[in-house]
């Protein structure tokens, strides 16, 4: 059969192959080295085979989001690196993201875990079997919360104004309230996936960096990230405030004062 398979067919044809089990896994299943030699005759990189690997035996979510009802309300991604969460890679990582999310935060550690926070903001590195699992979350319930109070004053208000037999001489003011407060719930239920989205996208990026510079010396850029003096370092010009936007309520936004973690 001479021919090129779309994406959509691919999926296909491993799912009908999955079904009439032509990977051929015994009794016993299919050992790592089976996974990496499958994965590897389909073009897949060994160490994303390994990371995958790792994500489902400890039995934890890759990524999602936290959501009330049709909200989201927080956003979190795992990421299991191949390489062990070293000194120089939590300098990546912690520079990397108060690049990322223009924040200084407070950086710590103990019982072998390193952790940044920010407000709602936090990521952490700690020790995953030979490798290391690197875990970014974060929430914002200010916004679900007044999101959920203007819907419910919008249909009171609806009620009120249906109730009146939708006499606008008489209740224009309530019809007014109601187009307003809907409005305003879906102005910020907008805003608030517009967040939900931006930082499933950042968290995909400092993840993505962070597989990279764990990677063995002479296979990756973390030989070059050791060797550039901005890979830990900020640019204080670039910090902009300490919470970014929409992590914290008002009055939660004040960082502490930055410390060096090695």
């Amino acid at each position: 059969m001479d021919r090129h398979f779309t994406e959509d067919e691919a999926r296909e044809i491993f799912a009908r192959a999955a079904e009439r089990g032509a990977v051929g896994a015994g009794a016993e299943g299919l050992s790592l080295d089976d996974l990496r030699q499958i994965g590897r005759e389909a073009g897949l990189d060994p160490e994303h085979v390994d990371a995958a690997a790792r994500s489902v035996a400890l039995g934890e979510p890759e990524h999602g989001r936290l959501s009330t009802g049709p909200l989201p309300r927080g956003v979190y991604r795992t990421a299991y690196l191949p390489g062990p969460p070293t000194a120089a890679l939590w300098e990546q990582v912690l520079g990397d993201a108060r690049r990322t999310f223009r924040a200084r935060g407070k950086a710590s550690e103990g019982g072998g875990v390193r952790e940044w926070r920010n407000s709602n903001l936090r990521v952490s590195l700690e020790p995953a079997g030979d490798g290391s699992r690197l875990h970014l979350q974060t929430r914002r319930d200010d916004r679900v919360l007044s999101t959920a109070i203007l819907a419910v004053v919008a249909l009171f208000a609806l009620a009120t104004f249906a109730l009146s037999g939708f006499d606008v001489s008489a209740e224009g003011s309530v019809g007014v309230l109601t187009a307003a407060m809907a409005v305003g719930a879906l102005s910020l239920g907008l805003d608030q996936r517009r967040w939900a989205s931006e930082r499933e996208r950042q968290f995909a990026e400092v993840a993505r960096r962070a597989s990279e510079a764990s990677r063995p010396a002479g296979t990756s850029g973390l030989d070059a990230a050791r060797e550039a003096p901005a890979a830990g370092r900020i640019d204080p010009g670039v910090l902009e405030h300490d919470a970014p936007e929409g992590d914290a309520p008002e009055g939660d936004r004040g960082g502490g004062q930055r410390r060096r973690v090695r």
